[in-house]
């Protein structure tokens, strides 16, 4: 994520942010600070020189607000406070409304759930938001059916059920822009090292 910073910020901050904020939680023990870059404070002595130099570099691509048809004003409000870079959008937020956040600056992701829904595709595939994210919504570790995405001709994010199992059909038949994984590399609720590595590794061996 550090590497494509000057090149794409919003999908560079996107890529980085979950995993960094789980990685501290759950390794380091942080629970008791308010955001991202506090619990990045958090642990500049427990960790090496080099190691640091690299999560600051992390903190400075920008934090993503995850919302469900908030108030658009409180939106705006964590925008303009300097708290959120991109608003990530789960509701039913219309054109008007991402065009209202835009027009002030602000990058939006539009997450859509499909459910196997083929005219959900349709819809964001008309979408106005600089990116939409595609997910099957349940929370429960599920897929869709990714072969609605074949065709699919914008960049994307891809998330719900992504894992080690999985990745590497997504990277080699899909080909999303990004993924978003959270649970996939988790082992007993806690982000699980052994499983990042792999992830990310399938990830790189995509890209090259």
């Amino acid at each position: 994520a550090t590497a494509i910073k000057d090149m794409s910020p919003r999908a560079s901050a996107t890529l980085a942010r979950r995993c960094l904020q789980g990685m501290i939680r759950d390794f380091w023990n942080v629970h008791d600070k308010p955001n991202l870059y506090k619990e990045i404070d958090a642990i500049k002595g427990s960790v090496a020189p080099s190691t640091w130099k690299a999560l600051d570099a992390t903190r400075k691509l920008g934090n993503i607000g995850a919302h469900m048809e908030k108030d658009i004003d409180r939106i705006i409000d964590l925008y303009q406070s300097g708290i959120i870079d991109v608003a990530q959008l789960h509701g039913a937020e219309d054109d008007i409304y991402i065009k209202r956040l835009q027009e002030i600056g602000i990058p939006v992701i539009k997450a859509y759930v499909v459910s196997n829904n083929s005219d959900i595709i349709v819809q964001a595939q008309n979408s106005i938001a600089d990116y939409v994210l595609f997910d099957a919504g349940k929370g429960d570790g599920k897929t869709f059916d990714w072969e609605l995405l074949r065709d699919f001709n914008r960049d994307y994010f891809l998330a719900g059920g992504l894992n080690l199992s999985n990745i590497r059909e997504v990277t080699q038949n899909i080909k999303p822009f990004a993924v978003d994984v959270s649970s996939g590399i988790e082992t007993n609720g806690e982000k699980d090292k052994s499983k990042m590595e792999q992830f990310a590794c399938v990830i790189r061996d995509a890209e090259n």
